[in-house]
């Protein structure tokens, strides 16, 4: 049973009865005032009777007032006026000498229930000095329970009316102020089922319309997170098959000149050449194993931040990259405008070296690669630029992909493993930082990453 059906029965099970008995009780105790409203007005009724029997009684003159029979003589008038003002009322007057049950000035009130017809019995002694006499006044209430059989009638059809009405209403409410759980239970199944996310529409200013609106938060930040780890599952698979593409085309080659200089007779040159390649491939798939290790060792590690001094580390980034460059004579211009700056040291040189070292794979021999740091508001800027064949910008949102080459033979040649921007762009978003590129094909490229003065760990790179 769900939740609006179980509160719709409750309230039925709790609201119903209450308002039918609340119905019944006072319609009783309509019924209850009207009896003693009848007993009231018989009771004033005896009491003025007998009030006035006596008056009448003691006007007389006394010889009158003496003669046998002049009680009921009087009390006839008023007999017969009560039968013609209510045709329902009886009156008798009675001479009982001494009265077991009354006492002069005391009315006995009864309600005979016996029979078909209840009756009101009002029973009063006349005043002295005719306390013999007692008056006795009946009245068939048959009308006051007829009328409480037909209202208990009318109850029943107003009970029964209201209670299909309040329940029609109530069934109706309760639908319409759970909806929106329901709706909620039903994109928490989606969810479940995998199926896309439709945002649940928000209505009143409620604790449910609150629910909803927190639901849609989450469900989005869910969403967005789902989105996001199959954007990584797809990269991550991306870079799986790419590292076994580009694992394949060295070790087939390797493997090829190896058995080629196990079973084929060759001269010298042949197998030295066969050799120097192989020793190239091996270099080269040494040189990716490095990288993809580091990009490994990277995302895990937390940045050890440190002031670093500005022209000591261009010093070392240069020294590093000295021998590389020279072999491709390559010349490297530095410009320094800063002190010092913060960041992790290693990362840092790493995300030099490497875009450095694209820059000295894209230009020609004898051309020169220039590398900036400066300072600007909140901001340290380190730039690297050169005159190499540069990029079309659809490749620009690209380039920053595992095993993504702009000039695959090229980069083949270079000994290029294609992880370099990937790992760079790991440093960058570790640090918190941006990393942009501005490039035209045959004006060169020019890469600058942006830094926050003070880092702040990345935990989620």
């Amino acid at each position: 049973m769900k939740l609006w059906q179980k509160i719709y029965m409750t309230a039925l099970l709790l609201f119903l009865p209450v308002l039918n008995v609340g119905l019944f009780m006072g319609a009783r105790k309509i019924f209850d005032y009207n009896i003693e409203s009848a007993k009231d007005q018989a009771s004033d009724e005896v009491h003025m009777l007998c009030h006035t029997i006596v008056r009448d009684i003691e006007s007389l003159p006394g010889v009158q007032q003496l003669r046998e029979g002049i009680v009921e003589e009087v009390s006839q008038t008023y007999i017969d006026y009560m039968a013609n003002k209510d045709s329902n009322v009886t009156l008798e007057i009675r001479y009982v000498d001494v009265s077991e049950d009354l006492t002069m000035g005391q009315q006995l009130i009864q309600l005979y229930m016996g029979g078909d017809d209840p009756i009101l019995y009002v029973t009063e002694l006349l005043e002295t000095p005719y306390e013999g006499y007692q008056l006795y006044y009946t009245k068939p209430l048959t009308d006051f329970y007829q009328l409480w059989s037909d209202l208990k009638t009318v109850f029943m059809i107003i009970s029964l009316s209201c209670s299909v009405v309040l329940a029609a209403i109530l069934y109706l409410l309760l639908y319409e102020m759970t909806y929106p759980l329901k709706r909620l239970s039903e994109e928490v199944e989606r969810m479940r089922l995998g199926e896309p996310w439709l945002p649940v529409e928000v209505e009143g200013k409620d604790d449910i319309a609150s629910l909803t609106e927190r639901f849609n938060e989450m469900a989005e930040e869910i969403q967005s997170q789902l989105e996001q780890l199959q954007r990584e599952n797809r990269v991550k698979q991306q870079l799986v098959d790419d590292v076994a593409h580009e694992l394949r085309t060295p070790l087939t080659a390797i493997y090829g000149y190896a058995e080629y200089l196990e079973k084929a007779p060759c001269t010298e040159k042949e197998r030295i050449d066969a050799l120097e390649y192989i020793m190239t491939e091996s270099k080269r798939l040494s040189h990716m194993g490095q990288e993809l290790l580091s990009m490994a060792i990277f995302r895990e590690d937390e940045l050890n931040r440190e002031t670093i001094d500005a022209e000591a580390f261009v010093k070392d980034v240069s020294n590093m990259l000295e021998a590389n460059l020279r072999e491709r004579r390559i010349k490297l211009q530095s410009t320094v405008e800063v002190s010092a700056f913060s960041g992790d040291r290693s990362m840092l040189i790493c995300l030099v070296r490497n875009l450095i070292e694209n820059a000295a794979r894209a230009s020609e021999s004898g051309s020169t690669v220039w590398f900036s740091i400066w300072e600007e508001p909140d901001i340290v800027c380190l730039a690297v630029q050169d005159q190499g064949i540069g990029m079309e910008e659809e490749e620009l949102d690209r380039i920053t992909d595992a095993f993504y080459r702009v000039d695959k033979a090229r980069s083949r040649s270079n000994g290029g493993a294609g992880i370099g921007l990937s790992l760079c762009d790991l440093i960058v978003k570790k640090h918190s930082g941006v990393m942009n590129f501005d490039s035209k094909p045959g004006e060169g490229t020019t890469v600058t990453v942006i830094l926050p003065r003070e880092v702040e760990l990345d935990d989620e790179i």
